[in-house]
């Protein structure tokens, strides 16, 4: 069944044609073959394929191409089968999934407890740093009240005393 339809409206199905007033119907015409130059590139695939056939002979083409309007019988599909098939492959992908959220979920605490981990090293180190800073300052006071106590004392009551070693 095929019905017309006219410019401006769409067509409601395949079967139906679409209908010029102002134009002849041009179902019968064959699109003119592309101009090919050579040395130029083909605009497309196409028109290089449609070139390549045309060398092609006759016996060959009655062979590998199908003719149009003939297309191969359809296979009967089992629906029920099919929508086997469509429920495992959707359990596997639900499996998978779950499988991979706990996976992710450990690589989220491993990233977690790791950056945990090292804003406590950078503390204890920033820590360390100031004990260190702290103990330098200490010796220097306790080199110089060293210094002073001996200018204090008169050079008779001096007696044998030296400063340590770790102090000088």
């Amino acid at each position: 069944m095929s019905s017309i339809v006219y410019e401006g409206e769409a067509p409601e199905s395949d079967d139906e044609t679409i209908f010029t007033a102002h134009q002849p119907n041009t179902s019968k015409r064959k699109p003119p073959k592309p101009t090919i130059y050579e040395g130029e590139a083909s605009e497309t695939d196409e028109e290089s394929e449609k070139a390549e056939m045309s060398k092609i002979p006759e016996v060959i083409k009655a062979f590998d191409m199908p003719v149009p309007g003939k297309s191969r019988p359809r296979v009967h599909i089992d629906e029920r089968l099919e929508q086997q098939w469509k429920n495992l492959a959707s359990d596997t992908l639900v499996t998978q999934w779950r499988r991979n959220q706990t996976a992710q979920r450990m690589i989220n605490d491993t990233l977690t407890h790791s950056e945990s981990a090292f804003q406590s090293i950078q503390s204890t180190s920033s820590k360390v740093r100031l004990i260190t800073d702290n103990l330098c300052q200490l010796e220097h006071v306790v080199e110089q009240l060293v210094d002073n106590g001996l200018r204090l004392l008169p050079e008779k009551i001096k007696t044998n005393f030296q400063m340590p070693k770790e102090f000088l």
